[in-house]
């Protein structure tokens, strides 16, 4: 199972989930669901590799794979590398700060 899968909720009961064509309990279905250090780091990095192909490219774009859709600007992966530093530098919500 992929760790990032989406099961819907049950519209009346919030601790249930649709989970391969039944509901379930959220006990049943709880994993952890966090990237690690080392998963965010490197997406910073890919990101913020394709800024620097986009920048130093007279289009402005960088490299994408075939049939893949996506807006590959410099100001895309800019975005996308500064969203990735953010969850990157910072605690998760429930990690004790100090």
């Amino acid at each position: 199972m992929n760790p990032l899968t989406h099961f819907p909720r049950h519209p009346s009961a919030p601790d249930t989930y649709y989970i391969n064509g039944a509901w379930a309990p959220a006990a049943i279905t709880a994993v952890e669901k966090r990237f690690r250090t080392a998963e965010l780091a490197a997406e910073f990095h890919s990101a913020r590799g394709d800024y620097e192909e986009a920048s130093n490219h007279p289009s402005g774009t960088y490299w994408t794979p075939l049939d893949v859709d996506e807006d590959n600007t410099a100001e895309t992966a800019l975005k996308r590398s500064t969203t990735f530093l953010h969850f990157l530098l910072r605690p998760h919500h429930d990690e004790d700060p100090a």
